[in-house]
C-alpha cells in the first residue's frame, strides 16, 4: 500500500515503468529486430510426419521445471522448450483449453464459464485435422469437448473417474487402430500426480506406442498446462510450461526465450501440418495465433509479443518491454451511456492481488488507456458474443 505522506517515492518507479511500457508498445516490430531475426524453417508441402499428440494437464507448479523422471528426461532430450508462455485466462481451465484448440482469445471466442459453448461452425485444430483426412480423438479427465462444443473429434472419451494410465491406454489403442492414417489426439489429465507421475505415464505410453509402430520419428508431441502455480503472484498463475517434440528430433534440446501465448500454438500447428484454415464463407472466425513467432520459437529464434489474459479481476496486458511490466485494467460503463471509465494499475513483481497494485500515474493514464484500447480492439475483432465490461 502507498502511504499518504510518501506518494512521489512510491509512484516514481511505477511511472518510469509505465512510460517504458507505453513508449515501447508501438515499437514491437523494432524490438523484434533488436532481439534477433525471427527464424522459420522451410515447410514441405508434404510433411513426413503423420501423427500429432497434444498432452495437457490442469495445473503445473512451475513453468520452467520438469521432474527428473525418465519420461521428462526424454522430453528434455527430444523437445524444444518454449517460453515464457501464458495461458489465455486466469481461473477455470475451460476457457484456456478452448483458446488452445481454437487459436483465439477468450474475449473473442466467448467461452468464459462452464456453461458457455462455441458456435457450431467454430474452427478447431481437431476439425481442421479431420477435414484434412486425419483421424481425431480426445481422451480427457474433464469434459471440455462436450461442455464447450469443441468440434472435430471423431472418438471421444471423457471420464473424470478414469486414471491417467487408462486414458493413456485408450489413446494408444486409437493410435494403433489407425496406424496407417494421419492422427490427431488430445490427452488431458486434471492433476499432474506426485512429481508429475500422471503426465509421465501419458508421455511414456504415447512414446512406446509410436516406437512399437515404428513411427517415433514421424510423431509431433506437445506438452503444456492450462494453469500455473496457484500461489504465484498475479498473472504469474498464468505462466505454464510448453515443450514441443518435433519429428526426427528436429531442434532437440533447444530452449527458446520467447514471450508467447498459448493462443499462438494453434496457428503454428496448423501451418506445420498443412491443415485447412478457417473458412470465412462458413462463418468461421480467423485464428489469432502469432504463427510466425511460435514457429520461430520452435526453431530456436526469439520473439516477444504482447500478451492478453482474461481474468475475473480485469484484463491483464503484458507488452514486450524491458522488465516485463504490464497493465491490469477494469472497465466500467457509465450509467448515462457515456464513455467507459478504466481502473488501470501497474503489474508489479510480487503483488499477490489487485489491491496491491499501484494505480497508473495520472501523467501516464492517457497513453496507457490508448494502448489498452488499441490492443483490446485486436482481441475483440470478430468476437462471436458480446463482451461485458468488467
Amino acid at each position: 500500500m502507498i502511504e499518504p505522506d510518501e506518494p512521489e517515492r512510491a509512484q516514481g518507479p511505477a511511472r518510469l515503468l509505465l512510460l517504458a511500457l507505453v513508449v515501447a508498445a508501438p515499437l514491437v516490430f523494432a524490438a523484434k529486430v533488436a532481439l534477433g531475426e525471427l527464424r522459420t524453417r522451410p515447410l514441405s508441402q508434404h510433411p513426413t510426419w503423420t501423427q500429432t499428440v497434444l498432452v495437457t494437464v490442469g495445473r503445473w507448479p512451475s513453468p520452467n521445471e520438469l521432474p527428473p523422471a525418465e519420461g521428462f528426461a526424454e522430453l528434455r532430450a527430444r523437445g524444444v522448450k518454449v517460453g515464457p508462455v501464458y495461458t489465455a485466462a486466469l481461473g477455470a481451465p475451460g476457457p484456456s483449453a478452448v483458446s488452445l484448440l481454437t487459436g483465439r482469445y477468450v474475449a473473442n471466442h466467448g467461452v468464459r464459464t462452464q456453461s458457455d459453448a462455441l458456435p457450431s461452425a467454430a474452427w478447431t485444430l481437431a476439425s481442421a485435422a479431420r477435414d484434412s483426412g486425419a483421424r481425431t480423438g480426445a481422451f480427457l479427465s474433464v469434459p471440455f469437448v462436450s461442455r464447450h462444443d469443441l468440434s472435430g473429434f471423431e472418438q471421444l472419451v471423457e471420464d473424470p473417474s478414469m486414471e491417467p494410465a487408462g486414458l493413456a491406454r485408450a489413446a494408444a489403442e486409437f493410435l494403433t487402430e489407425h496406424r496407417d492414417e494421419r492422427r490427431f489426439a488430445w490427452i488431458h489429465v486434471d492433476r499432474p500426480g506426485t512429481d508429475g507421475s500422471a503426465v509421465e505415464t501419458v508421455l511414456q505410453t504415447v512414446r512406446e506406442t509410436f516406437e512399437e509402430l515404428e513411427q517415433g520419428h514421424e510423431s509431433l508431441i506437445v506438452f503444456t498446462a492450462l494453469s500455473g502455480a496457484p500461489d504465484a503472484p498475479a498473472e504469474g498463475r498464468c505462466l505454464v510450461p510448453m515443450w514441443i517434440e518435433l519429428p526426427a528430433g528436429l531442434n532437440a534440446r533447444l530452449a527458446a526465450t520467447s514471450q508467447l501465448s498459448q493462443v499462438d500454438l494453434a496457428g503454428a500447428l496448423a501451418q506445420l501440418l498443412r491443415l485447412p484454415w478457417p473458412n470465412p464463407g462458413s462463418e468461421q472466425i480467423a485464428v489469432q495465433s502469432r504463427t510466425t513467432s511460435m514457429l520461430s520459437a520452435m526453431s530456436g529464434g526469439r520473439a516477444v509479443e504482447w500478451i492478453w489474459i482474461d481474468t475475473d479481476e480485469g484484463d491483464l496486458l503484458r507488452t514486450p518491454v524491458q522488465g516485463g511490466r504490464g497493465l491490469r485494467v477494469r472497465s466500467t460503463v457509465a450509467e448515462n451511456g457515456g464513455a467507459p471509465t478504466y481502473d488501470m494499475r501497474v503489474l508489479e513483481a510480487g503483488a499477490k492481488g489487485p489491491d496491491e497494485l499501484q494505480l497508473v500515474p495520472a501523467a501516464d493514464e492517457r497513453a496507457a488507456t490508448e494502448l489498452y484500447i488499441s490492443i483490446r480492439s485486436q482481441v475483440l475483432r470478430g468476437a462471436t458474443k458480446p463482451v461485458p465490461m468488467r
